[in-house]
């Protein structure tokens, strides 16, 4: 769908005025429900709190959008382009996200509790503070992401990429994951094996970006320290 199809679309669904006077598509503060936007031309547009209840946007191309505060309900965005985008604050609980491009995005304190997020593009996302309880990560591209530091959901998908088919390595990932109640770095505390300790915090250390570098240090729990059994 072309940028004027798209404005077609949305003067369809009922919003009188979707381009604002410097041109750009503007649905600040606009409620959108049972809309179908599939594919819609949306780069660069202005999304500032908009609310978008049961719509489809499978494949919107939502580059650079400004989505600060947006509210997604029951919506689809699998495969959309929201690369760059800011996400500030935004509410995607329960949303399907299924491989979209979120490259650079800026979802910090994003709630995304429940977001369906397999094989999305988060390389170089800002997620911080972002809330990914119960998120479905699996096969999430994270290099270069500032992530969530509390976050058991990112640490676990980040230790499950990097175990491959070890079983010992894969059942800390695991514990990690089905563990909430637990700080996840005492759980790297714990009595441990101590080869597969040293492995999940050095994995844990080979992005700078992630952050978790200063977390483990505030905890005091380094991979040396696992290989003295006292982790």
């Amino acid at each position: 769908m072309n940028r004027a199809r798209t404005i077609e679309a949305l003067k369809k669904s009922g919003v009188e005025n979707p381009v604002n006077e410097s041109g750009v598509i503007d649905l600040s503060d606009v409620r959108l429900q049972g809309v179908n936007l599939g594919a819609a031309y949306l780069h660069r547009a202005s999304l500032h709190k908009a609310r978008f209840v049961d719509v489809n946007l499978f494949c919107a191309n939502l580059n650079e959008a400004d989505l600060t505060g947006a509210i997604f309900m029951a919506s689809c965005l699998n495969y959309a382009n929201l690369s760059k985008s800011c996400l500030i604050g935004v509410y995607a609980m329960d949303v399907w996200m299924w491989e979209a491009d979120l490259h650079g995005a800026d979802l910090t304190e994003a709630n995304l509790d429940g977001a369906h997020l397999r094989n999305a593009d988060l390389t170089g996302a800002n997620l911080t503070d972002a809330d990914l309880s119960n998120a479905d990560l699996t096969g999430a591209y994270l290099s270069g992401a500032k992530a969530s530091l509390k976050s058991h959901e990112l640490v676990a998908e980040i230790l499950r990429q990097a175990a491959g088919d070890d079983p010992a390595r894969r059942a800390l990932a695991g514990l990690i994951l089905v563990s909430p109640d637990w700080d996840w770095p005492e759980i790297l505390s714990l009595d441990l094996d101590p080869e597969v300790c040293s492995w999940g915090i050095a994995t844990l250390l080979s992005d700078p970006a992630w952050g978790y570098a200063e977390v483990l240090q505030k905890e005091s729990v380094s991979p040396s320290e696992c290989h003295h059994n006292e982790c």
